[in-house]
């Protein structure tokens, strides 16, 4: 490790070693800190060059690399005992083009850094809902948000993009390439840049909707019944609804609907608002209000916990069958009220860009009419051991169920679906063999191993 220290320093990369005073630091995550899981060194390129040099010098000594954007992998898949980690948050720069339909953006960017940088351009991107997710890692492993019925899903997003592959090259995205970079995880290399669509901003409208839960599984069957009868007739492609079934301050477990309208106040948004707010009576709760994107994910993250213990699950519908809704609402009803997590559901509708025929070529699976369905077993970190293991047993116990609907889909949604269940043939399909070739000519020494698709 000596060696690349002085081989690394004479090119300008800083490198971090444990005995640091911030090492720790820039180990710590969403999940906190594993030692277990620590790497032997930190690497902090600020520029593709200097990601290409650690590559290249990793390679050259037999180091192994894992590589961090956001941190927020349940299962640290961002980092790997004795390996170096480069760490990507200092690329950051954000170049909008001329004609303001696209940016360049370095993938050290988290979701609300990418928004707060477009908002004096008058512009908004589409990413998720968590405001320090990385947004790199969000958009290439699929990427649900509010605004994708509008727009499409993270990984359609793309359209062009920079890697450092296994090889040590800096390499910029053919066709094929950025296919298997649209949902495929960046397993072959390290993404640097990304080229996204962006965007105008007009405002949105956005509340959330409580409805009373004393008795929450007739409230989640009353809720998601409602909706799929006015799913029934088409929806405005700029209205999203994100149902959430979590605990809540003061008010134990709680069906909640997030309401966003992307535009400015209207008729229209306000009738809208009014059909979804009648599904079943509701708690008091504040008005809808005109903002941003970059305040909505500013808000959410005052309500959520900034590091979780625990891990989470994902299952996949094609739609809300009567079978789902009830296994939904049963599991809904045991989820401990003293723990941190739920469900939250992110519906994909036929009408979303990403379902259409002229969706960009990916190999995400996520381009299809479905219900992708988080099921989060997750405690504050400063929470009991036993609260925990009753999240845990909960999540694990919901997924089963949810597997075994008439409703449920082949695939799940990559980053969310615990590793004991990930089922590469059923997220990817006849994809697979594709990715196996790209893998093959891009890092054929199978360089990059830690990621969240390990081919």
């Amino acid at each position: 490790m000596a060696e690349l220290f002085v081989s690394l320093g004479a090119k300008g990369v800083r490198l971090v070693a444990p005995a640091d005073a911030s090492f720790n630091d820039l180990c710590n995550s969403y999940t906190g800190v594993k030692e277990s899981s620590n790497p032997s060194a930190v690497a902090l390129p600020d520029s593709a060059e200097q990601v290409q040099t650690i590559v290249q010098e990793c390679i050259a000594t037999g180091k192994q690399i894992a590589v961090r954007g956001g941190g927020h992998d349940m299962y640290k898949r961002y980092t790997k005992a004795d390996a170096v980690l480069v760490d990507l948050r200092s690329l950051k720069s954000v170049t909008v083009s001329d004609d303001k339909k696209t940016a360049t953006v370095g993938t050290g960017l988290t979701s609300e850094q990418i928004l707060a940088e477009l908002e004096p351009h008058g512009l908004q991107a589409v990413t998720g809902t968590g405001a320090t997710v990385g947004f790199a890692g969000w958009s290439m492993g699929g990427g649900y948000g509010p605004l994708d019925s509008q727009y499409g899903i993270g990984a359609h997003q793309i359209v062009g993009a920079k890697i450092v592959n296994g090889e040590g090259k800096l390499v910029e995205a053919n066709d094929r390439l950025l296919k298997a970079i649209r949902g495929g995880a960046a397993f072959f290399g390290i993404v640097v840049e990304l080229t996204v669509k962006v965007y105008p901003l007009e405002g949105i409208q956005s509340g959330v909707f409580l409805f009373e839960s004393s008795d929450l599984e007739k409230t989640v069957t009353t809720v998601l019944t409602a909706y799929n009868d006015l799913a029934k007739n088409d929806l405005p492609s700029n209205l999203c609804v994100l149902p959430i079934i979590m605990p809540f301050p003061n008010a134990g477990v709680v069906f909640a609907l997030s309401y966003i309208w992307n535009g400015p106040a209207s008729d229209e948004s306000r009738a809208w608002a009014d059909k979804i707010g009648a599904f079943a009576p509701r708690l008091p709760g504040p008005p809808i209000q005109t903002t941003t994107m970059l305040n909505i994910l500013r808000n959410l993250t005052k309500m959520i916990r900034q590091h979780i213990r625990g891990n989470c699950h994902s299952a996949s519908i094609t739609h809300l069958s009567p079978q789902a809704i009830s296994v939904l609402a049963a599991q809904a009803a045991k989820i401990p009220a003293e723990g941190n997590g739920g469900f939250s559901l992110h519906i994909v509708r036929k009408d979303s860009p990403s379902c259409a025929t002229t969706a960009p070529s990916s190999v995400a699976p996520y381009g299809v009419p479905h219900v992708s369905i988080d099921i989060l077993g997750i405690v504050d970190i400063a929470g009991s051991a036993e609260v925990e293991q009753s999240m845990v047993s909960w999540a694990q116990e919901a997924r089963n169920e949810l597997a075994k609907v008439d409703a449920a889909a082949n695939f799940t949604y990559l980053p969310f679906t615990h590793p004991d269940h990930l089922n590469l043939d059923g997220i990817y399909g006849e994809n697979l063999e594709f990715m196996r070739q790209i893998k093959k000519e891009q890092d054929p020494n199978n360089v990059f191993n830690h990621g969240l698709v390990r081919l």
